[in-house]
């Protein structure tokens, strides 16, 4: 036996304009609904990719002691190139690494700053919203998310002691003046290389790379203060500036246009930023984290205590 199912007029009926609208409606609060789990999960995407070039970058900064015996210098004063050139081999870059220069001078002569209009996905976290440098003349080059940390610039909160650094409002070739000085205590310092046996705080416990990666300017034309990742640290031109380290002398997130080498670490991810610790570990340190701590962490000798995030 066959059933139609219908109207007795055999005409169908459609759906009344009130019925449509709240059709509609339940459809609104249901993508209002989904859209920030959906949001949730693309940052969580994004944010293990981060995660994942920091890994890849301790793991090009490892082979790289493994075959020197040190770490590369955080800049070069005497080619004014950055350590991000130094590891190219090590992230499967050579042919890219072949056609620099590594002549004393500039960074912007002939076979160096150029070559940044290469992308190197590797040293930009998917998070970021600037994938170029900022400042004049160079805005067609990429610019990169992971600086060095140079060091702690502050006090210790064990010994009570300023930690050591160029950076003095009275003294050194560095003062603070110049561009807020160089921090000594860290991992990548300018025209120096140190080594794993320099920590004596504990590997798990240092940070070697930070992320800055963040858009959030208090003002100035050249807010973001992006740079080629190609450029290092002043050397043949003068000055103390430090492109491709950083002091870690303000907060997560806290600061962007004092002094350039002074400028925080941070990203776009909610609430923190991506760190790498120098035994190649991968931590996310909220922006509220006690920057007694975040100056420890920052320390590869400061004799603060082992357990710190």
């Amino acid at each position: 036996m066959t059933f139609r199912v219908g109207f007795s007029s055999g005409k169908y009926k459609g759906f009344t304009l009130v019925e449509l609208l709240v059709v509609i409606a339940i459809i609104g609060v249901l993508i209002a609904l989904l859209l920030p789990a959906v949001q949730q999960a693309r940052e969580a995407a994004r944010r293990m990719q981060c995660s994942n070039n920091l890994k890849q970058l301790g793991l090009a900064l490892h082979n790289y002691h493994d075959t020197f015996g040190k770490l590369p210098s955080g800049g070069h004063q005497e080619t004014e190139l950055s350590w991000h050139v130094s590891v190219l081999p090590f992230m499967e870059e050579s042919a890219l690494y072949d056609l620099f220069a590594f002549t004393a001078g500039g960074y912007a002569q002939t076979n160096k700053v150029q070559h940044a209009t290469h992308r190197v996905d590797g040293f930009l976290c998917p998070s970021g919203t600037l994938e170029k440098a900022t400042d004049s003349g160079h805005t067609d080059k990429y610019t990169t998310h992971y600086y060095g940390v140079m060091g702690p610039k502050g006090t210790n909160p064990v010994s009570s002691n300023a930690y050591v650094g160029n950076y003095s409002s009275t003294g050194g070739t560095c003062p603070v003046s110049s561009h807020g000085g160089l921090a000594d205590q860290g991992m990548l310092r300018t025209n120096q290389n140190r080594a794993f046996r320099d920590v004596t705080d504990g590997t798990s416990n240092t940070l070697m790379i930070g992320e800055k990666s963040w858009d959030k300017p208090s003002g100035g034309a050249d807010f973001a203060r992006y740079r080629p990742w190609t450029r290092g640290s002043a050397g043949t031109s003068g000055g103390c500036w430090a492109s491709g380290v950083k002091n870690l002398a303000y907060p997560i997130n806290s600061q962007h246009v004092t002094q350039f080498n002074d400028i925080s670490f941070g990203s776009e991810h909610p609430g923190g930023a991506m760190f790498l610790n120098v035994d190649g570990s991968v931590a996310f340190l909220p922006e509220t984290i006690d920057f007694g701590v975040l100056l420890s962490n920052a320390s590869r000798d400061g004799g603060e205590p082992v357990v710190r995030n």
